[in-house]
């Protein structure tokens, strides 16, 4: 034992230490996903740092490891885990995940195929990772849920495609009211401004921007509630209220904070400078009027920028200026609008796919429960038959052992009396010869006797009338029951019996041999008859061909008939000879067996 205790002590240690190791790995993990919505940037950096041990993690923790880093370089924008990667995690959650692990996994699998430009199987895996959830209860992650719509409604509208950015946005505001996010509650109604600018409805984008900055400014936000203007102003000056547009410029230029001290704007906000070079132009500043033109021109704005210095040039009558920067726009405009239209054409496509995918998706999944359907009800069927047949085939059973017994009983009361009557009828002949010697005058007693004889005769026909007809009756039972019933009779438990150790001194009489040739007439009289008529075997080959139907092996064959092994291997031979023409024992048990069936089936 004491050599024992130190692989003991070793394997104990082992497992403490991976334990730890284990534990330790864990929380780490989830310390990281604390950080991920504030801190994203140190999480990004603490998961680079665990690249190398990913080895050592189990497949849990790998699982969290690649979700964690595909959700960080997702915040970060660095580039996410292949494909392949993060197949994986959606297959493993999938059969092992909660509802919102499923939903995460997907959603990294649609981020990364919306980054390598691949919408339709983005907002394949969006949509599925939202259809993951089907109830709403506590334990959905609805800001998750809420960031998916808001991808959606993304991709949507730069498909060009506002009823469905709409659509999906609704969801995005609706999952962010429900986490309780208040700015992504707002900024989802914010976002409704651009789909609807989109689709033209300038009704409902004043609505919408009214009711934004009020949002904002009663949630404490007058920054965010300035920049909901550029929109509202670009359309008052189309529309020619200057005086709105005015009051809008005022605070969106004050209160954004998006200005820098001398006046420049945030490049992400440059199409701003539109709408001052519009408003400049209309109050004949032509000055500010061409620097906001320009300020466009210098961030890339080349159809606002071009399109404005036409409008400049006209107003001023300079027709060479106008001349130059309206082929300037045309060449701008041709170039937007040969990417919008090959863009549309894409789109088109695209959405005929997603359709067309969602379409076969819906089928696939309408013939699935149909098909589970059909299988259920066939399962059904097949299992009712089952047990149907089952309790028949035992009823059928019953009723077969039941009358192969009473026939036995029948039989067996019918042999003992016949036996009996024939024993009388020997004593009654042997005193009627008696009689007939030693009295001659006494007729009268011989013919009462030799009426008696005769009584006696026909009761013993009679007998063995019923024997016969018992034993044509017992030829249409189930062999194998009468195979079984055989093998269970006191007769053949005795021979077991005398196998046993211990029962040497055991003395086999001949009248037991006689019992079982009775038992195996009353079980298999087709089989008896076979190897009793017409094929010359001798009592000892009769023997072990009814002991080999029995499954006696020949160790056992040659103790019940006190002979050797040797000698019952050449009465098999001579057995399989003399019945079935084979001068060899190979195949003996087969070949009775299968005669029994032959001669005694059903």
């Amino acid at each position: 034992m004491k050599y024992l205790l130190p692989y003991i002590s070793f394997i104990i240690l082992t497992c403490v230490v991976s334990c730890r190791h284990d534990t330790h790995m864990s929380e780490r993990l989830q310390s990281i996903d604390s950080l991920m919505e504030n801190k994203s940037d140190s999480a990004y950096n603490v998961l680079i740092g665990l690249s190398d041990s990913t080895h050592q993690m189990s497949t849990n923790e790998r699982m969290l490891y690649y979700t964690l880093l595909a959700d960080a370089s997702n915040k970060t924008y660095h580039q996410l885990p292949s494909d392949t990667i993060l197949k994986e995690v959606v297959d493993y959650y999938e059969r092992h995940g909660s509802i919102n692990q499923r939903m995460r996994s997907l959603y990294m699998l649609g981020s990364y195929y919306r980054d390598a430009d691949r919408p339709l199987d983005a907002l394949h895996c969006y949509k599925k990772a939202v259809g993951t959830d089907k109830s709403e209860d506590s334990e959905c992650d609805y800001s998750l849920k809420a960031r998916i719509y808001g991808q959606m409604a993304e991709l949507f509208y730069y498909q060009y495609l506002p009823e469905k950015a709409i659509e999906a946005n609704n969801n995005f505001i609706y999952y962010s009211l429900k986490s309780e996010n208040t700015y992504q509650y707002i900024r989802g109604i914010e976002l409704q401004m651009e789909y609807y600018n989109l689709l033209q409805d300038t009704m409902k984008v004043f609505e919408l921007t009214d009711s934004v900055h009020k949002l904002y400014i009663e949630n404490g936000m007058p920054d965010k509630a300035a920049r909901v203007y550029p929109s509202a102003i670009s359309l008052s000056i189309d529309q020619g209220k200057y005086s709105e547009a005015k009051t809008m410029m005022d605070e969106f230029e004050s209160k954004s904070g998006l200005f820098t001290s001398n006046g420049d704007i945030d490049s992400l906000y440059g199409r701003y400078y539109y709408s001052k070079g519009l408003y400049s132009l209309h109050f004949k500043d032509y000055t500010s009027a061409e620097s906001y033109f320009r300020k466009l021109l210098d961030l890339g704005y080349y159809n606002e920028g071009y399109n404005g210095m036409t409008s400049l040039y006209h107003e001023k009558h300079n027709s060479d200026s106008v001349l130059k920067y309206s082929e300037k726009r045309d060449e701008s405009l041709s170039l937007t609008l040969s990417k919008m239209h090959t863009s549309a054409l894409n789109n088109s496509s695209i959405m005929y796919e997603y359709n067309d995918l969602q379409e076969n998706i819906s089928n696939r999944e309408l013939e699935v429960v149909r098909m589970k359907q059909v299988l259920w009800i066939i399962l059904s069927i097949f299992l009712i038959i089952l047990i149907l047949s089952y309790y028949l085939l035992n009823k059928y059973k019953r009723k077969k052992r039941n009358e192969f017994l009473s026939i036995s009983r029948s039989y067996n009361q019918n042999l003992a009396l016949l036996t009996k009557s024939e024993d009388e009828l020997l004593h009654l002949k042997d005193s009627f010869s008696k009689l007939a010697e030693s009295s001659h005058n006494n007729a009268i007693m011989q013919k009462g006797l030799a009426n008696i004889l005769e009584e006696k005769q026909k009761e013993i026909d009679n007998l063995k009338s019923q024997l016969e007809l018992s034993t044509i009756r017992q030829s249409v039972n189930d062999n194998r029951l009468g195979i079984q019933l055989l093998s269970n009779t006191e007769t053949v438990n005795k021979l077991r019996a005398y196998l046993q150790p211990g029962n040497a001194s055991f003395v086999l009489e001949e009248s037991l041999w006689q019992e079982l040739e009775n038992q195996t007439l009353m079980c298999l009289p087709s089989y008896y008859t076979f190897i009793t008529e017409n094929n010359n075997l001798n009592l000892d080959e009769k023997k072990v061909s009814i002991l080999l139907l029995l499954d006696f092996s020949s160790k056992e064959l040659s103790i019940l008939c006190n002979t050797t092994i040797t000698n019952i291997s050449n009465i098999k031979k001579r057995i399989n000879q003399k019945l079935y023409g084979v001068s060899s024992a190979k195949k003996l048990i087969y070949n009775l067996k299968n005669t029994a069936l032959k001669h005694d089936r059903l």
